[in-house]
């Protein structure tokens, strides 16, 4: 979803704002894929398939954002990312961290999704809200 607001990365460089965007690259759109498996979408072809990844050309979000003036950094483990925050947060002007994370859903936690998605509502309000929370913390 970056690639929709890329454009605000060239807006804080421009008025020099105290802002540090973190963008959690998983080189796919994953929301999409659930959502595709939500409408019971059962025979991907690779072309529709392909749509959904972000693997080639690769997104390098950091060197984005040094192109359009904005201080950046790549983190691929935690203890880059916890630097790299704590980097920026020292520094004033607009900052970057590109966070690359594995994809969130594949397999059978993909497949199985739109199935737990689509029973919340019957099930009892308290295991609804622990099934969401262990979803998404």
């Amino acid at each position: 979803s970056s690639m929709y607001t890329i454009q605000s990365l060239w807006t804080i460089a421009r008025e020099q704002l105290n802002v540090t965007a973190i963008i959690f690259n998983n080189a796919s759109y994953s929301v999409l894929n659930v959502e595709l498996e939500r409408v019971g979408a059962e025979r991907i072809g690779p072309k529709a398939r392909a749509q959904l990844d972000l693997h080639g050309p690769v997104l390098k979000f950091a060197q984005i954002a040094d192109g359009m003036g904005v201080r950046a950094t790549r983190a691929t483990t935690p203890d880059e990312l916890t630097d790299a925050l704590a980097g920026a947060l020292k520094r004033p002007g607009p900052h970057l961290i590109e966070a690359v994370v594995p994809p969130a859903l594949s397999g059978l936690k993909l497949k199985l999704l739109p199935h737990l998605l689509g029973s919340l509502d019957r099930m009892p309000l308290s295991v609804a809200r622990m099934l969401k929370r262990k979803i998404a913390p």
